[in-house]
């Protein structure tokens, strides 16, 4: 499965795309070291909760409904605390839809830069919005807006985010 932006894109955007094309496979680690020896740091969970998966479905058909609905993997994000799945979906070679499960069934998401399109304002969350209703669409019965059937321990806290 591909990790980048398959559209129409510009002459920057191509060489853009041509960069990330070559660090994809090596950016988990290096992130993930950055954290672990402490010059990033990130914690918790980004905002924007959305709900949780329905009881009557499984992560994996929920992995298979988001493909439908043009969703990848995307292995270039945070890892939130307890997240067991993190996809998009590219709304162009810029904007992309964001979205994570975690152990508990949750589902948080948003609207963002790409992290190819603009790493710093990407890292730095700067346009980062929520979509619940763009989401709602997409998850539709999926999708648990009523918190009541789980507890408030399932409800984890926002992430904490340093800058490098």
């Amino acid at each position: 499965m591909s990790y980048y932006y398959k559209g129409k894109k510009s002459f920057s955007e191509n060489l853009k795309q041509s960069f990330w094309h070559l660090i994809y496979p090596i950016f988990p680690h290096l992130r993930d070291g950055l954290v672990k020896i402490g010059i990033l740091h990130h914690h918790g969970r980004q905002p924007f909760y959305l709900g949780h998966l329905s009881p009557n479905y499984t992560v994996e058909k929920l992995v298979e409904h988001l493909h439908k609905e043009g969703f990848h993997h995307h292995i270039v994000a945070w890892y939130d605390d307890g997240q067991i799945l993190s996809m998009r979906k590219h709304d162009s070679f810029r904007y992309q839809h964001h979205i994570r499960v975690f152990e508990d069934k949750e589902i948080r998401g948003h609207f963002e830069l790409t992290p190819e399109s603009n790493p710093l304002d990407h890292f730095f969350e700067k346009g980062m919005v929520p979509a619940k209703e763009d989401f709602k669409k997409y998850l539709g019965h999926y999708l648990v807006e009523d918190a009541s059937t789980y507890t408030i321990s399932h409800k984890a806290p926002d992430a904490s985010i340093g800058s490098p």
